[in-house]
């Protein structure tokens, strides 16, 4: 059985192995390995034109011989673009996710009320009753309002992102 090497990071995972860049509308291959789609399509042109076989693909990792896939015409059958074969590869959502929660982790929060005074200054707190997210001083004046001192205020450390 193989086992799962634990130094590997997020940052691995959502590295095309292409542009060596972050994913975008990560597509994976047959063989399982993912790709940028415009990378993908690029090298699936590229693959085709300097190979001269326009009926079949090698991963770019593993090497695995993925086929183009035919469609039928009114008078003959030809070949899929790259184009609209990648289109038709399945997204990877375990790469669109943790995409997602990194762009969620690194965002900077704002405060929603000092920003409505035209202030800036960072949130490190939510309130779950009215959404808002809240700095240090905020959240004082939020408990010490009348109509908000009830409100469920927590640190953005003790929430989970589907939470917020």
């Amino acid at each position: 059985m193989a086992s799962i090497n634990p130094e590997i990071s997020n940052a691995d995972l959502t590295t095309c192995p292409i542009c060596l860049e972050q994913m975008t509308v990560p597509k994976c291959l047959p063989c399982l390995h993912s790709f940028c789609e415009t990378c993908i399509v690029a090298y699936c042109k590229h693959f085709t034109a300097s190979s001269g076989n326009q009926q079949t693909l090698e991963c770019p990792v593993c090497r695995s011989v993925l086929n183009y896939p035919k469609q039928k015409g009114t008078s003959k059958t030809f070949l899929v673009s790259p184009e609209k074969w990648v289109q038709a590869l399945p997204l990877n959502f375990l790469i669109v996710e943790l995409l997602e929660r990194k762009q969620f982790e690194s965002s900077s929060k704002t405060c929603f009320s000092c920003e409505r005074l035209g202030e800036k200054s960072e949130a490190n707190n939510f309130c779950k009753d009215c959404g808002d997210l809240l700095c240090e001083m905020c959240t004082k004046y939020h408990h010490a309002n009348k109509l908000t001192a009830t409100h469920n205020i927590h640190l953005f450390t003790e929430l989970s992102r589907d939470e917020l």
